[in-house]
Order: C-alpha cells, then sequence, then structure tokens
C-alpha cells in the first residue's frame, strides 16, 4: 500500500521551530533597530542642548563689556570692575539680544541648589540703577563679589525685558570655572580659579558634568581692545569704564592646556 503524499508530523514540527526562530530573530533585529533609533535620538538630543549651551555662553562672553559698580555720589571709595568670577559663579556685563530689547545686561552664572535638583542656573538684570534697585518684582541686585546670593524663584514674566532667570543645566553633578589673565600688570599671565580685578581675563573656561558624564571643555576668549574697556550708555554717570588704557594683547592667546 503506497504512503499518502503530505508532511510527517515530525516533519511539521520542525518547520514550526525554524519558522519560530526567524520570527523571533526578526522581531528581536527590529527591537534592537528600534532600542538603537531610540539611543541615537537621546545622543543627538544630548549634544543638541550642549550645542546651544556652548554657543550661548561663547556669544556672550565674547560680547562681555568692562564696566564698573556704581560708587556713591560725593564719596572716593575704590571702585570695582563687574566682572567678577569664582570656581563656581560668574557675573559679568554683556549685551543679551535674546529678550529683544536693546542696552546692555548684567548676567551671574552659578551653580545653586544640592542633589539630584543642582543646576547650572543664568539671571539677568537690565544693566541701569533703577533696574538694579530692584523692586515691582524685580529682585534688588546686590555684588556676587560682596556675597550676595541669587534670587530664589522664577521671574514675573511681567518684568521679562528687566530680569529673567535661565536654567542651563539640571541635574548638574559638578562644575568649576578658571580664568586665565594676569590680574595686574606686576604678574605674568596664568591660570587662576577665581578673577577680581580692573580688568577682564583674556579667556574663561568651564568645566560641567550632568547625569550624562563630563562635558567637553569650553574655553572662551574674552575681548580686548586698546583701552581695555567700554563705555557705557545709561544716562547714568556713576557707572564709569576703565580709565586705564592697557595694550591690546596679540591674537595668540594661549589655549587651556596651558595651566
Amino acid at each position: 500500500m503506497r504512503r499518502a503524499a503530505g508532511f510527517t508530523l515530525i516533519e511539521l514540527m520542525i518547520a514550526l521551530t525554524l519558522v519560530g526562530l526567524m520570527v523571533g530573530l526578526l522581531f528581536g533585529g527590529i527591537r534592537f533597530a528600534d532600542r538603537t533609533w531610540e539611543r541615537v535620538d537621546e545622543v543627538a538630543a544630548r549634544t543638541s542642548e550642549r550645542r546651544q549651551v556652548w554657543r550661548f555662553l561663547e556669544s556672550r562672553l565674547q560680547q562681555a563689556r568692562l564696566v564698573f559698580e556704581p560708587v556713591e555720589e560725593g564719596t572716593r571709595g575704590e571702585r570695582y570692575a563687574l566682572f567678577y568670577g569664582t570656581g563656581e559663579a560668574l557675573e559679568f556685563v554683556t549685551p543679551f539680544p535674546e529678550v529683544g530689547f536693546g542696552g546692555l545686561n548684567l548676567v551671574r552664572i552659578e551653580a545653586v541648589g544640592g542633589g539630584d535638583e543642582r543646576q547650572l542656573l543664568l539671571s539677568r538684570w537690565l544693566l541701569h540703577p533703577d533696574v538694579l534697585e530692584g523692586g515691582d518684582g524685580i529682585p534688588e541686585w546686590g555684588p556676587l563679589r560682596r556675597g550676595h546670593g541669587t534670587p530664589a524663584g522664577p521671574a514675573d514674566e511681567a518684568v521679562r525685558a528687566f530680569f529673567s532667570q535661565t536654567v542651563l543645566v539640571e541635574g548638574l553633578k559638578g562644575f568649576s570655572i578658571d580664568y586665565f589673565g594676569a590680574v595686574d600688570n606686576e604678574e605674568e599671565a596664568a591660570w587662576r580659579d577665581d578673577w577680581e580685578s580692573a580688568r577682564m581675563p583674556e579667556r574663561v573656561a568651564l568645566s560641567i558634568e550632568d547625569a550624562d558624564g563630563e562635558w567637553p571643555e569650553m574655553a572662551f576668549p574674552l575681548p580686548l581692545d586698546e583701552a581695555g574697556a567700554r563705555r557705557l550708555i545709561t544716562g547714568a554717570p556713576s557707572f564709569e569704564p576703565y580709565p586705564g588704557a592697557r595694550p591690546a594683547r596679540t591674537p595668540d592667546r594661549p589655549g587651556k592646556d596651558d595651566k
């Protein structure tokens, strides 16, 4: 008697097993590709965020202006430049075209908070005596050099043209600032972890680490002109430009590795 045409049970089981293996491999490859694309998107988003912060800080620092603190009328007290820095905070004067309002602004960048909520925060005041005195929703400004802290809480949208705060980095794990330059005519230019002088440094370097790891180190040259200062036009004579002249240095400034 002839055997009926078709598959045996064993052959059918082998075929189903092979099909199952191929389907598993296919969907495994799809899941791997999906996870890979998600990872690529995360890396791209993180890189884009870092690039935006880099470009923002670069544009602000490269337009920094040397301006002096207001002094009380009728006094001859010592004047201090509105460029002061520590290892975790920096205060300087620069244009801020992002707010669509002309004039110079006083900018403070510092690490605030603690633990997982530590942030790199930027606070900005329009550089005008009435604004720096505070009031009407604007917090009073006090010199970082004198230990005045950063105002807490978000700024009122109604005063954004005069004061604002922006979180540059969330989940900050590490942050430091170094300054390259000579604080006076008696010293050679060198890297240091703070800056207090009647002049600006030649270069500022920032090191940032967040939950995703260390950022590439950022080192930005600062503008130097023949007079060593820019004149501030606010109608308030208490803000004065740097009176001394400092010769411009050559464009071949040292890099961060010269520390």
